[in-house]
Parts: structure tokens; C-alpha cells; sequence
């Protein structure tokens, strides 16, 4: 488990530690050294933010494969047009990546990642290539997932809401 803020607090704690150290020059009197302050130990942080900070990046590294083959054809295709040019293997890696993101995470973000999140999780999981209802709902819960990311602050690298509103 990864304890993002150990080195920074360490690092304080060296500080400290040596400002309060002297150095001693022969025959001269040593002046009293200077208290050292107390260092609080670093704490884990377990908010929501955290949670939704872990969420997004995990979307944006698994999310921009499915995103490039199949979210960014459906958004940019001519109305009404009933299939697009995809590649279905493609298609398929890019939807299993998704089915490995950290469930329990996404239990811990914020209502609006944890509702896109889990229905993202769903719609990858229950995603068959033949069905459209799924590829809809998986669609859906894409652009809904990276939308909720970035309203939180951790839009992923490769979302472009506006491209995909046509602006």
C-alpha cells in the first residue's frame, strides 16, 4: 500500500533533527541546544477526494483504449447511423482492462464518482460484443464516469467533453 505523504513527512523529521544539532568547537562553551519541536506522524489520508483521485487516474490508465475505439466513433458518428466501424477484439481488451478497476475504491469516492464508477463496473462486466443495449449502457456510463472525474477535479488525460458535444 502506497503512503503518499511518508517521504515528505520523514523528510521534516531530518529537518528538525538537524537544526537542533551543533556543532562543538574545542575549548569554546557549547550553547544549550534548541528544543525540538514535536513532529506529528504523518496520517493516511481516506477521504472521498482521495477516493475519487485513485478512481480517476485507474479510469484514465485503463479508459483510454475503450474511449479511442469505441466512445469517441459513437459520439462522433452521423445521427441515426445505426453501426460503426470498430474492432470488436479491440473492443473486448479495452472493456476486460475495465472489469479490473478497484471495486472497493470506487465504494469509497464521492456519490457522483461511486454511482458513475459502479455503473461503469457493471457495464464492463456485463458487456457482450453482440448486444447493443449493453454497448449503450457501457457508452453511457463511460463519458458518465470521465464527466464525474472531471467535475471532481481528476479529468482524465484523454476526455474531451467538448469534442464529444461537438464544440
Amino acid at each position: 500500500m502506497k503512503r503518499p505523504f511518508l517521504l515528505p513527512g520523514l523528510l521534516m523529521a531530518a529537518v528538525l533533527a538537524l537544526a537542533g544539532c551543533t556543532s562543538e568547537v574545542a575549548g569554546s562553551a557549547s550553547p544549550a541546544p534548541a528544543p525540538m519541536a514535536s513532529v506529528a506522524a504523518p496520517t493516511k489520508i481516506t477521504s472521498s477526494a482521495e477516493a475519487d483521485r485513485k478512481v480517476c487516474v485507474d479510469l484514465d490508465a485503463r479508459g483510454g483504449a475503450l474511449y479511442s475505439v469505441f466512445v469517441v466513433p459513437m459520439m462522433a458518428g452521423a445521427v441515426g447511423k445505426k453501426s460503426i466501424n470498430v474492432d470488436i477484439q479491440q473492443m473486448v481488451r479495452a472493456v476486460d482492462t475495465l472489469t479490473k478497476m478497484d471495486e472497493d475504491e470506487i465504494d469509497k469516492a464521492s456519490a457522483s464518482v461511486k454511482d458513475q464508477g459502479q455503473r461503469l463496473l457493471a457495464a464492463a462486466e456485463a458487456f457482450q460484443a453482440y448486444n447493443n443495449a449493453e454497448g449503450t449502457a457501457l457508452l453511457t456510463a463511460m463519458v458518465g464516469t470521465a464527466g464525474a472525474c472531471q467535475i471532481a477535479g481528476f479529468k482524465p488525460s484523454w476526455f474531451d467533453a467538448n469534442k464529444l458535444a461537438g464544440k
